[in-house]
C-alpha cells in the first residue's frame, strides 16, 4: 500500500522525534530527559511531539520496538538450512552482539521498562504492541525448538519449558554482564568469551 505524502511525512517527523530522544537518551538519565529536551533535539514544538507520543514512556517504547525489529531482521537473515547448533549459536550471537553494541543505554532502558509503573501508565494499544512483539518472538523461537525436536537434536522436554530456560539464560546472561562492565569487572576483550561460554553452557542444557 503506497502512503500518502502526508502519511510520509508524519512517519518521517516521529522517526526523528525518536532519533532525538535516543540521543538524548544515551547520555543522561531517563528520567532526567522531558520532552521540552526532545523537542529542542529535533527542532520542533512541544505540540509537534505530543502529535506523535502521548507520553515520554511511549517514546521509550518506539524505541524498543525499533531495535528489536532490527535484531528480528538479522535474526531472520541467518539461514534455516544450518545444523541446529550452528544456527542456535548465530542467534545468541546475534542478540549478544545487538545488546552490546550500547549496552549501557540498553540496560538503562530494559531495566525502566520492565518496572510494573512503567507497563501501567501505557495506552492499551501501545501495551497490545508491546505484547504482540513478544508473542512474535516467542512463535519463532518455539518454531526452531519445535523443528529441532522433531529431529532429535534436542531433549523432548515441553517447548514452553525449554524456551523458558533459554531465554532466562540468554537475558540473564546479559543483564549480568551489563552489570560486570558498569562496575569495571570486565574489559571489551571477556565479550567474546563470555559469548562462548553462554552458547556452549545453553547448548549442553538442550542436548539429548
Amino acid at each position: 500500500m503506497t502512503l500518502s505524502r502526508k502519511a510520509r511525512l508524519f512517519q518521517q517527523r516521529e522517526a526523528e522525534i525518536v532519533e532525538a530522544a535516543t540521543n538524548l537518551f544515551r547520555i543522561n538519565d531517563l528520567d532526567k530527559v522531558s520532552i521540552d529536551q526532545i523537542a529542542r533535539q529535533a527542532g520542533i514544538g512541544k505540540g509537534t511531539v505530543y502529535k506523535h507520543f502521548t507520553s515520554k514512556d511511549e517514546i521509550l517504547v518506539r524505541i524498543m520496538i525499533d531495535l528489536n525489529r532490527a535484531m528480528r531482521k538479522e535474526i531472520s537473515e541467518i539461514h534455516t538450512d544450518l545444523a541446529f547448533r550452528q544456527r542456535l549459536n548465530n542467534i545468541i550471537a546475534t542478540i549478544w552482539d545487538h545488546d552490546m553494541r550500547d549496552s549501557q543505554f540498553l540496560r538503562r532502558l530494559n531495566l525502566h521498562l520492565m518496572t510494573t509503573d512503567f507497563r501501567n501508565n501505557l495506552k492499551p494499544e501501545v501495551l497490545e504492541e508491546l505484547n504482540q512483539l513478544q508473542a512474535e518472538d516467542n512463535a519463532f523461537y518455539l518454531m526452531l525448538l519445535r523443528d529441532a525436536q522433531q529431529k532429535n537434536e534436542i531433549v523432548n522436554e515441553p517447548l514452553e519449558s525449554l524456551l523458558f530456560s533459554v531465554r532466562a539464560a540468554v537475558d540473564g546472561a546479559i543483564l549480568h554482564y551489563w552489570q560486570l562492565e558498569r562496575t569495571g569487572e570486565v574489559s571489551t576483550s571477556d565479550k567474546a568469551r563470555y559469548l562462548t561460554a553462554l552458547q556452549n553452557f545453553i547448548y549442553r542444557s538442550l542436548r539429548p
